[in-house]
């Protein structure tokens, strides 16, 4: 039986990299990489609109010990061709994260294949959950994502293969039931407003 919340995460996942450019001549597809990037701290302080710290909120009719979470990213992977006859050019893919909360630790590393060797970068940051009371058998959930990688450089190219690509959390609830935010019940409308998702810059206290 397919997975339609994966189907649609996955959907999510990829946009920005397999439909990367859709037209040579469109301004915005000429960066790859653009959907959902949380970057390291060090690259958000001179660009602020790269954000290196992300949180969602939403409501949920339930527990809060019945949130299940994990955050789903891409990793830029390096592919270096070290022999022509391989038919390959140097190209950045991509490999797929996935975690619960907690840290967030990836080594770097390097996996040479024939006349192809691919490399990434190390990844260090944080997946958090929380949850609180907000109504009568209701609980507001809260996650955030940190990207706490130590960079001191300046290329952007560089600092994306640092940074937390096409970045997005699904969560799900086995007994309770999630509150839509676009179109809540009447009695929780007060409560939904409450609920913020934004993404914001990493000053000292953040990261």
């Amino acid at each position: 039986m397919t997975d339609a919340v994966r189907a649609i995460a996955d959907a999510v996942l990829y946009e920005g990299y397999i439909l990367w450019p859709y037209r040579s001549s469109a301004l915005k597809n000429q960066r790859r990489w653009t959907f959902g990037g949380v970057f390291p701290p060090a690259h958000t302080r001179e660009h602020p609109d790269d954000r290196c710290v992300v949180r969602a909120q939403c409501l949920l009719e339930g527990e809060g010990d019945d949130v299940g979470a994990s955050v789903r990213f891409l990793h830029v992977v390096r592919r270096d061709v070290r022999d022509a006859g391989a038919g390959l050019v140097d190209w950045d893919e991509a490999a797929e994260r996935e975690q619960g909360p907690g840290t967030i630790d990836i080594p770097a590393g390097e996996a040479p294949d024939g006349g192809v060797v691919r490399s990434w970068e190390a990844l260090r940051g944080t997946f958090g959950l929380r949850t609180e009371p907000a109504e009568p058998g209701v609980v507001r959930v809260t996650v955030e994502i940190a990207n706490g990688t130590p960079w001191d450089g300046t290329d952007r190219q560089e600092a994306l293969r640092r940074t937390f690509c096409s970045t997005h959390a699904v969560l799900r609830t086995a007994r309770g039931r999630f509150v839509s935010q676009a179109d809540p019940p009447e009695r929780l409308r007060p409560a939904a407003e409450t609920c913020r998702r934004h993404a914001r810059p990493c000053g000292p206290s953040r990261c």
